[in-house]
């Protein structure tokens, strides 16, 4: 999802339907994701998607109020945002991923 380009996604086009597409996406990605069945494996990596599916999560909600809301941000505004989501939805992964090593899962 993060290797779609949003560089082109700013307040002055969220109502474009390249906006709505990649907010949508991006939710039926959360969605999807968070309904896998993850019960079987180690507690500590339980913890560690929870993690990095609440920062997904969080990321959804800031694109869809963005996406409703009649008065839009400006384009620097959002892409702190948008900076400030993607380093979170990058260092949950990133420790998502070392702890699943830790299990020999080969990401």
């Amino acid at each position: 999802v993060r290797d779609l380009d949003t560089l082109s996604l700013n307040s002055t086009n969220t109502d474009s339907l390249l906006f709505t597409q990649y907010t949508e996406f991006v939710n039926e990605y959360v969605d999807k994701s968070q309904s896998m069945d993850y019960s079987d494996l180690p507690s500590d990596f339980q913890n560690a998607w929870k993690r990095h599916m609440k920062a997904w999560r969080d990321y959804s909600n800031f694109l869809n109020k963005q996406n409703d809301s009649l008065q839009k941000m400006d384009n620097s505004e959002f892409n702190e945002y948008d900076k400030e989501f993607s380093l979170e939805i990058n260092r949950t992964w990133s420790k998502t991923l070392c702890i699943g090593r830790s299990y020999g899962a080969g990401f």
